[in-house]
């Protein structure tokens, strides 16, 4: 029962790490999401600025000319520095974030890591599980079959004894679908 029990704390650990990738993954979209807004408005920030500044120079020639007021000067000297004051603060927040967007692809890179390192602990769990089985069940005779197959074959190395004991080694394709079945069945029981 403790097996199960650790295996059932393995598998919470994998859902809290697999939660935490997703939500990274959504605070990543959300961060480009307002990046992208913030570059859009950065982009059209520079002809808004140079029109500005155009009507400036109107607004200006007109006041010398004593067709505007100091008041019409003011106006437009409020906005054109508004701008400015604009282009500058989006400049800052362009950099921050950039800063945040590097920031977060870095954090969800630990997080998949520690997501996978949460999936390697079940797999591991789940060999060590077989292996104990194994042994159990026929450890001692194969044990005995490796030591008459050394007697047989004039002390030959132990890694050739599996294969000729088992008819060969599973195929690529062999230990993709046992894979494939163990996952799914690993998957299932982690959504229960």
């Amino acid at each position: 029962m403790k097996n199960d029990q650790t295996l059932g704390e393995l598998k919470a650990a994998y859902e809290q790490a697999n939660k935490a990738v997703e939500d990274g993954e959504s605070r990543k979209a959300e961060v480009f999401e307002r990046a992208a807004a913030i570059q859009r408005k950065a982009a059209n920030l520079p002809d808004e600025l140079q029109a500005k500044k155009r009507s400036r120079a109107k607004v200006l020639e007109l006041f010398v000319l004593g067709q505007a007021s100091q008041e019409d000067l003011d106006q437009i000297d409020n906005e054109l520095a508004n701008l400015e004051h604009s282009e500058e603060n989006i400049t800052q927040t362009i950099d921050a974030a950039e800063k945040a967007r590097r920031t977060i692809e870095t954090e969800l890179a630990q997080l998949k890591g520690k997501r996978h390192t949460a999936e390697q602990a079940i797999g591991e769990h789940l060999f060590s599980g077989l292996q104990i089985e194994i042994k159990k069940q026929i450890g001692e005779k194969l044990k005995q079959a490796a030591a008459t197959y050394q007697i047989a074959r004039g002390g030959a190395a132990w890694h050739f004894f599996l294969p000729i004991l088992f008819d060969g080694q599973p195929t690529h394709e062999e230990i993709a679908k046992l894979r494939a079945e163990i996952e799914e069945t690993y998957n299932r029981s982690v959504s229960v």
